[in-house]
């Protein structure tokens, strides 16, 4: 039997671990947003990221040897970029280019060779799928009327849960398949000051938890 968990106002810290107990984020602490790596009871504190344009919204690859984070390659008008670094901050590389654009919502296949991303180079948020080794992008949603956003990987690689917030019908959840087939709702839109964000999948890939906001 299929179970959908919610959990009303739920404020997600934008942090992303790996076994054993490492953290990465990002802040701005020296005055340039910067990614950083810690244990988990908050030692050893490492800048990873020393460069003069904003860098964040890290994530581990499944094996913790990398991390792929966005990158805006200059001044804020400057589309964000998808980079990827090893996990001590050396060997950087630009996965991403213009016209592409990469911010937030970076979401590792379980293989660890694909990355899913959120592009607005159409002008409108869109989930794409970057393959790591070739470097093609392929875009998995299309719509005019709708932001399809938050992506996440399940753990079996077979599917990708998302939000989907739809101008005039409001916010839902949306699962896809991997290669982008077979978009349906999992928790359908509502109308109203409703904001529904952040799906992750359980363990099993049956179960999918996010967060719901009224006001």
């Amino acid at each position: 039997m299929k179970m959908l968990l919610w959990i009303s106002c739920c404020f997600l810290a934008l942090v992303s671990a790996v076994a054993p107990a490492k953290i990465v984020f990002y802040t701005s602490h020296g005055g340039n947003y910067e990614i950083y790596a810690m244990n988990d009871d908050g030692s050893h504190i490492r800048n990873l990221t020393n460069s003069p344009f904003f860098d964040g919204n890290p994530r581990w690859s499944p094996d913790g040897k990398q991390i792929a984070f966005a990158r805006r390659p200059g001044q804020k008008h400057v589309l964000k970029q998808l980079f990827l670094m090893n996990a001590d901050g050396s060997n950087v590389r630009q996965l991403t280019h213009p016209p592409e654009s990469a911010g937030a919502n970076l979401t590792y296949a379980p293989d660890g060779k694909r990355i899913a991303f959120v592009s607005v180079k159409t002008g409108n948020p869109e989930i794409n799928v970057l393959d790591i080794a070739s470097g093609t992008v392929k875009q998995l949603t299309s719509s005019k009327v709708a932001m399809s956003v938050d992506p996440n990987w399940s753990p079996d690689g077979k599917r990708i849960v998302y939000r989907y917030g739809h101008r005039v019908r409001g916010e839902a959840i949306y699962t896809m398949s991997a290669d982008g087939t077979n978009q349906k709702p999992l928790v359908r839109p509502k109308l109203g000051a409703l904001l529904r964000f952040s799906p992750a999948w359980a363990p099993d890939s049956q179960r999918v938890v996010y967060c719901e906001m009224e006001w």
